[in-house]
């Protein structure tokens, strides 16, 4: 595991010291976009945010109905309930996962292990009775993956407030993905330029402070 450690300004030729179980790096400029991890490698700034384990599974669906030529990925938003899937590709069977719920965890001890809990297939198979019965087929396949959720569940991206040659981005909250491309503009930025031509200032780290 990687330890970030931040020194003062001034102290260092470089600004960050970057300390691994193997040897010590040195850097002008860090860029954090380490997941789940990210509370573990920056302790100092006590970050708002829970990784949290989360179910996906793959179920038998009836063809051509939900192939993808026939049927589009999919959100469901009723009330308190949340999932997304996408259609049968190549005989995989109709994709879903839920948005809510999952397993506060520490990183570290994540694993592989669809169907430690009922719920796993129990939630997703309740929102397919409950919106899609005919795709409630026998279970293909199941996975877990990791969301780090912030408190809000929205983005933080931001300057260390200590030590601006280190650049913060984390709690993407599972979508983050779908911005991966502006996010490494805006990080490539922040860290060329000291700051971005996009205004981020919704992710900054201090909307948590002034709550």
């Amino acid at each position: 595991m990687v330890k970030v450690e931040i020194k003062p300004k001034g102290s260092l030729q470089y600004g960050v010291k970057i300390s691994t179980e193997n040897t010590i790096f040195y850097a002008k400029k860090v860029i954090v976009t380490a997941g789940a991890w990210a509370a573990k490698l920056l302790p100092d700034l006590n970050l708002p945010i829970q990784p949290t384990r989360k179910a996906i599974a793959w179920f038998d669906a009836p063809s051509p109905l939900y192939d993808a030529a026939n049927f589009p990925a999919f959100f469901i938003e009723d009330k308190d309930k949340k999932a997304y899937g996408f259609p049968n590709l190549n005989g995989a069977g109709i994709k879903i996962g839920k948005s809510d719920g999952g397993q506060p965890i520490d990183p570290n001890l994540y694993t592989q292990n669809f169907g430690l809990y009922k719920e796993d297939e129990g939630d997703l198979r309740h929102m397919l009775e409950s919106y899609m019965p005919a795709a409630n087929g026998k279970l293909n396949q199941g996975k877990t993956c990791l969301y780090t959720i912030s408190s809000d569940e929205d983005f933080i991206v931001d300057f260390h407030p200590e030590n601006k040659n280190v650049i913060l981005a984390c709690g993407f909250s599972g979508h983050g993905f779908k911005f991966g491309s502006v996010m490494g503009e805006v990080l490539s930025q922040m860290a060329v330029d000291g700051q971005s031509q996009f205004d981020i200032s919704i992710f900054s780290l201090e909307r948590f402070r002034t709550k």
